[in-house]
């Protein structure tokens, strides 16, 4: 585990200035093109192509946050994550608890997002599955999973249990959002979720198909970089992931999000600081990202087909 790095003020600023044009494009998709712009010519729609191709970048920014990696001041760091999660479209509190539980399980048989048994699944069943989840449906079930948050607590408590299950962490998840103060904070999130993009969906009418197209891509763009970087790598080994080469900006984008690598070794270490530790651990990059990212079109594994780490 590396020790944590001191934040300078370049970066401060940077992550600052990165909160504020993320949170000014998405209000621009939300309010602003609908409400002013559409109106006067649906030619205006194109800006909302630019704020759908940067779904990946808004992910990088709330990522930094659940690590605590934002700004040195965790109120700062969690106000600037709860404020872009409802912009994203789920509550901090849920995507904190489901990616610290990646990174505790990742390749473990909770969380091997393309690995299937033959002996339980036949491939057709592992495929249909997969595919939806790659090609949108991980981001849809983190968006729909937390409207779970606005029932009373009873049936959350009743509900945990039951979603308990050796190859998921769903029950893991629930269980650690059942704390008082953290479900009141998803609740009072969930409902600006709601009252955020039920205005937006009103203010588009008839051209809420914009609207959608644009979640769509997110949808898309998110999902099917999030298993990416494990993809066919080494079993029973959460640490381990692909360091993916990139263009220099697109690297810049995704905040260095290309060298998951890096990261899942140094969870504490902010996206500044990663392309340096790359360089000291003197290793060269596993794979082209675009390469990384196509490669899942290959489909589901058979687990008999991976190897396990080595004890």
């Amino acid at each position: 585990m590396s020790a944590a790095v001191r934040f300078p003020e370049s970066a401060i600023r940077l992550n600052a200035a990165l909160v504020g044009t993320l949170v000014a494009a998405n209000l621009l998709l939300l309010f602003v093109a609908p409400a002013w712009l559409l109106p006067r010519s649906l030619w205006w729609g194109l800006l909302l192509v630019p704020v759908a191709l940067a779904s990946n970048t808004l992910w990088s920014v709330i990522h930094e946050a659940i690590h605590s990696h934002l700004f040195p001041e965790r109120g700062a760091n969690d106000r600037a994550g709860r404020l872009l999660c409802i912009l994203y479209g789920a509550p901090f509190q849920a995507l904190r608890a489901a990616h610290l539980l990646h990174h505790r399980f990742s390749r473990t048989r909770r969380d091997r997002t393309e690995v299937y048994d033959p002996a339980q699944t036949s491939r057709v069943r592992a495929a249909a599955g997969f595919y939806v989840q790659l090609l949108g449906g991980m981001y849809f079930l983190e968006v729909l999973s937390s409207i779970a948050c606005l029932l009373p607590r009873r049936a959350i408590d009743w509900l945990a249990p039951r979603l308990e299950h050796p190859d998921s962490t769903g029950g893991l998840v629930v269980r650690a959002l059942r704390q008082p103060d953290t479900l009141g904070e998803m609740r009072r999130d969930m409902g600006a979720i709601l009252l955020v993009f039920g205005a937006a969906i009103w203010l588009y009418g008839p051209h809420v198909w914009m609207l959608a197209a644009v979640i769509l891509v997110r949808a898309a763009l998110v999902s099917i970089a999030d298993n990416s970087y494990h993809y066919a790598t080494v079993l029973e080994h959460p640490r381990l992931a692909m360091n993916a080469v990139a263009p220099r900006w697109v690297a810049r984008a995704l905040l260095h999000f290309n060298l998951h690598g890096v990261h899942h070794r140094h969870p504490r270490l902010p996206w500044f600081a990663l392309p340096a530790q790359f360089e000291r651990e003197g290793a060269a990059p596993d794979i082209a990202l675009a390469t990384c990212l196509l490669r899942q079109l290959r489909g589901p594994i058979p687990l008999d087909r991976l190897p396990r780490q080595v004890s």
